[in-house]
């Protein structure tokens, strides 16, 4: 979005950030983002080898969040 230009109010897109039992097979709640947008990014700087895993640090702009608590 960001990198081709395309972060515009009308790019926003819905997502979800669900929090799961270990055995990743039951969703205990989440957390709905409503017109959310990457507006900015970065590459942190590390110290890590070519094979590690690389750090990016995003900032975001939501329009809605909604928290979904556990179903009993």
């Amino acid at each position: 979005m960001v990198v081709k230009g395309n972060a515009g109010e009308n790019n926003g897109k819905d997502g979800a950030l669900e929090f799961l039992v270990p055995t990743l097979k039951v969703t205990l709640s989440s957390i709905n983002f409503h017109h959310l947008r990457i507006f900015w990014f970065i590459s942190e700087n590390s110290e890590a080898t070519a094979d590690a895993i690389k750090n990016v640090k995003v900032e975001i702009y939501r329009k809605q969040i909604t928290l979904m608590p556990a179903k009993a």
